[in-house]
């Protein structure tokens, strides 16, 4: 069987769309099953340039594939965000995007358990405390990043 880095690599190069090798690599460097430095190192020849660009956007704080596509969309709509965020008093949040919009993108095997759900609570109330943005500054950002448009292959 091939290490992980190296199954990686050709996935990278030689999957014709972006989301399943992304997904792999996000999951692999979560798990701490390889490095982005690893896999760029085997990046060399045909397909590796687009490659590279792919490996790029993989993200070592992505827990699962939702995150992956929701991370792509934001990207291919233009709009700015961070993963895998630490907020006092909340703890890290998937996505925060344009510097202020929380999303958490958990399945519903994640909040099935009600001790676990009852912490999602606790965190949506603090983070509804802690929120400053009005509705114009919303409805800016949603002009400007063109919301209304569909995302590029929906």
């Amino acid at each position: 069987m091939a290490p992980v880095p190296l199954m990686l690599a050709r996935y990278l190069r030689c999957d014709p769309t972006p989301e399943a090798p992304l997904m792999a690599c996000d999951a692999a460097l979560h798990q701490e099953h390889t490095s982005r430095e690893a896999v760029a190192s085997l990046l060399r020849g045909p397909g590796s340039k687009q490659a590279l660009r792919r490996l790029a956007m993989a993200s070592p704080r992505a827990r699962s594939p939702l995150e992956t596509m929701a991370r792509l969309q934001l990207y291919d709509a233009g709009i700015p965000f961070e993963d895998g965020v630490d907020i006092r008093h909340v703890g890290e949040v998937d996505l925060l995007v344009a510097g202020w919009l929380v999303l958490e993108l958990d399945g519903y095997s994640y909040h099935e358990d009600e001790y676990q759900f009852g912490l999602d609570r606790r965190r949506d109330r603090e983070l509804t405390r802690q929120a400053t943005a009005s509705p114009d500054s919303l409805a800016k950002m949603s002009r400007q990043a063109g919301l209304g448009r569909r995302f590029r292959g929906s």
